[in-house]
């Protein structure tokens, strides 16, 4: 039983309020660790999956609870994390997690956007959706795990800024980025359960000031037709290693036409074709790259990430990143 099978739920209440538990691969074979830091992050966020950037995995994670909310401060080697539709539709909780990067930096993905964080940066993403978080170097990240209904209380429509960056240059985020440190500070300290309870209305407050900065534009841009383009990207991200996905099946899945497709996304700097194709090599590259499948022949890999043939997939692979998919694996 693969460790995702094996949690398929929360943990419920987690720690006592107030009380801040640590876990800690330390103790833990080596060739069992991922296994155990994937069973830890599920049941501290929400179902995930956690892969090694290499062979030796450490990592170790302080978390604790505060009213609803859940706050955790993980550090660990380089690794990536990735959420998927099925791992989606199989929750039945619904959170915002806030990424406070602390130290090095993390590539955040979802609904086809992708943003870098650096130290003291943080950004809103939706448990609801598909995700993915690369951290290139060993990491430390804050996590604040909000339900989703506390949320909406200080902020109409999360949705609308999920994954914008919020710099710590700018003086509201900043304000949040520290207050949520120093809110961590306290609880290492000892603070009481019942005063820590009561910081609950503050965060949310703080994290609202901070978005309130926003520019009308960017919140924009996630309703309606950003909505739609959230979506489509979505679609695409789920059926990348079809081969015969067309503009066409895009447009007859929304029940739109292939010019309306074109017209939501002329604004960006590739076309629907270009982006699925980008992708495509994308993954097909993290396939390559990944140790556990080093066994897998490259047609194989070429095929399962939505490419007819070996040739082709080897002639596009080149001309984005300079060598043939046998070199890149090497």
């Amino acid at each position: 039983m693969s460790h995702l099978a094996a949690c398929t739920t929360n943990d419920g209440a987690g720690p006592k309020p107030g009380a801040i538990q640590s876990l800690s691969t330390s103790g833990v074979l080596p060739k069992l660790r991922l296994e155990y830091w994937n069973d830890v992050a599920c049941r501290t966020f929400t179902q995930q999956t956690v892969d090694a950037s290499s062979p030796r995995f450490d990592a170790v994670m302080y978390r604790t609870n505060v009213g609803d909310m859940r706050m955790a401060l993980a550090i660990s080697s380089g690794s990536r994390i990735t959420r998927s539709s099925h791992q989606v539709a199989l929750s039945r909780e619904a959170f915002f997690l806030v990424h406070l990067q602390l130290a090095g930096t993390s590539v955040n993905r979802q609904d086809g956007r992708e943003i870098e964080l650096a130290e003291g940066d943080f950004a809103l993403v939706d448990s609801t959706r598909p995700y993915q978080i690369a951290f290139e170097q060993s990491t430390s990240i804050m996590v604040l795990r909000i339900p989703q209904a506390s949320m909406r209380r200080v902020i109409a429509s999360p949705e609308s800024v999920t994954l914008v960056p919020m710099s710590a240059r700018a003086p509201a985020n900043r304000l949040a980025s520290r207050f949520l440190q120093d809110i961590w500070s306290a609880l290492l300290g000892g603070m009481e359960p019942d005063p820590a309870d009561r910081l609950c209305r503050p965060v949310l407050d703080v994290l609202a000031n901070a978005y309130a900065a926003v520019p009308a534009a960017l919140a924009e841009g996630s309703s309606m037709a950003g909505a739609l383009r959230v979506q489509i990207r979505s679609f695409i991200e789920d059926h990348l290693g079809n081969p015969d996905l067309s503009l066409t099946d895009i447009a007859s899945a929304f029940g739109i036409s292939s010019r309306y497709v074109h017209v939501l996304f002329q604004d960006d700097a590739e076309t629907v074709s270009e982006y699925i194709q980008r992708r495509r090599l994308e993954e097909a590259a993290r396939s390559l790259a990944d140790p556990m499948r080093a066994r897998v022949s490259i047609a194989a890999i070429a095929a399962s990430h939505g490419f007819k043939s070996q040739a082709h997939f080897s002639r596009l692979f080149r001309a984005r990143h300079g060598m043939t998919p046998r070199e890149f694996r090497r």
